[in-house]
């Protein structure tokens, strides 16, 4: 995986799942949905990737 990416994560504390945008390996929060809008959150990733010229890896979980 590169040091730049696009990717969804889930956020237990809040039960949302999270888009982040991984720049020079650190995670930068975009936008959080909620579980019933989890299948927009990959598209919503997938959308922002593909503008931004980045890679999309799907799940990554972060550590706290």
């Amino acid at each position: 995986m590169s040091e730049y990416y696009v990717c969804t994560s889930p956020d237990w504390d809040n039960n949302v799942v999270d888009v982040t945008i991984v720049i020079d390996g650190e995670p930068c929060w975009v936008k959080g949905f909620d579980d019933t809008e989890c299948k927009e959150a990959d598209a919503y990733a997938q959308k922002i990737a593909e503008k931004l010229g980045l890679e999309f890896v799907g799940d990554v979980e972060f550590p706290d």
